[in-house]
C-alpha cells in the first residue's frame, strides 16, 4: 500500500547519505602540506548528490575533528558524525594505527582501538590516507577488526598513496555506473578501480570486510544502485584485499 511505500522510500532514502572530511595542512602537527583533500572529497560528494545522495557533512581543516571518528564510549562523537552516515570519506595523512587530524579535538591521531564504527548507520568507511590498511607486519586484521561494530567494510591503502583530487569521484563514478564503457561496479571493485586510475604500480589498494554465516558484505553495491548486505553485527571472519595499481 501507499503506507509501505513511502517507508520504502524514506528507508532507502536514509541509507543515501554521505559524510566526509578532509585536511589539507597539517601546521600544528608538523606533517608535511597536502594539496588536494578538499577537491576530491567534494568531488565526491556531488557525484553523489547527481544520483540522490544526500551529503550530511564536509569538514576540512580544523573543522575535521579525531572526536567525529572516535568511539562514544571513549569520549568521542561517532555517534553523531561519522555513525550517522551510511558512507564516510576521510581524506587526509594517515598510518597503520589510524588517521591523522591537525587540531587538538580531541587530539591529532585517531587510533583504531577507538574506533567503534556501524552501531549506528555506518556501512561503508574510506580511509584515503596512507598505510591505513598496512599488513607489513601481519596484524592488520587483529589491528582493526575490534573496531568492526556492524560496519561492512573498511578501504584504504597497504601502501603511501598520491595526493589526488579525482580518486573520491572516480569512486562514485565507478559505483554508480556513470562511466559509459561499463556497468556499476560493487562497492570493493569501484575502490580498487579509483584507485588504479589515479595511483602508479608500485602501491597497493585495500578492502578490509566482515563477514558472519549468511552476511557476505563483499559485492555490496550503493545504495540506490544494487543490493547490499545486512549489517555484519557479530562478525566472524574478516577478509583482507591488498591490489597492486
Amino acid at each position: 500500500d501507499n503506507v509501505c511505500q513511502v517507508d520504502l522510500w524514506l528507508e532507502e532514502r536514509e541509507v543515501r547519505t554521505v559524510g566526509v572530511e578532509w585536511v589539507n595542512s597539517y601546521l600544528r602537527s608538523g606533517l608535511s602540506y597536502l594539496q588536494h583533500n578538499e577537491s576530491n572529497v567534494t568531488r565526491l560528494v556531488d557525484e553523489l548528490a547527481r544520483i540522490g545522495w544526500s551529503t550530511a557533512f564536509n569538514w576540512g581543516e580544523e573543522s575535521a575533528w579525531e572526536r567525529d571518528f572516535k568511539d562514544v564510549a571513549r569520549g568521542g562523537a561517532d555517534n553523531q558524525v561519522v555513525d550517522s552516515v551510511a558512507l564516510a570519506y576521510f581524506s587526509g595523512h594517515g598510518n597503520r594505527d589510524g588517521l591523522l587530524f591537525d587540531t587538538q579535538r580531541d587530539d591529532y591521531h585517531l587510533r583504531h582501538d577507538e574506533a567503534a564504527w556501524g552501531d549506528g548507520g555506518l556501512n561503508w568507511l574510506v580511509a584515503d590516507a596512507c598505510l591505513v590498511l598496512n599488513n607489513d607486519d601481519g596484524q592488520c586484521i587483529q589491528r582493526w577488526a575490534p573496531a568492526f561494530r556492524g560496519l561492512h567494510m573498511l578501504l584504504g591503502f597497504d601502501t603511501v598513496c598520491y595526493d589526488t583530487p579525482s580518486r573520491g569521484e572516480n569512486l562514485a563514478r565507478y559505483a554508480d555506473g556513470s562511466y559509459w564503457w561499463q556497468g556499476a561496479l560493487p562497492i570493493k571493485e569501484a575502490w580498487f578501480q579509483a584507485a588504479a586510475v589515479t595511483e602508479s604500480s608500485a602501491s597497493y589498494s585495500a578492502a578490509l570486510i566482515a563477514t558472519q554465516p549468511n552476511i557476505d558484505p563483499s559485492g555490496d553495491y550503493l545504495p540506490g544502485i544494487g543490493s547490499y548486505s545486512p549489517d555484519p553485527v557479530a562478525p566472524t571472519q574478516f577478509f583482507l584485499w591488498r591490489v597492486q595499481n
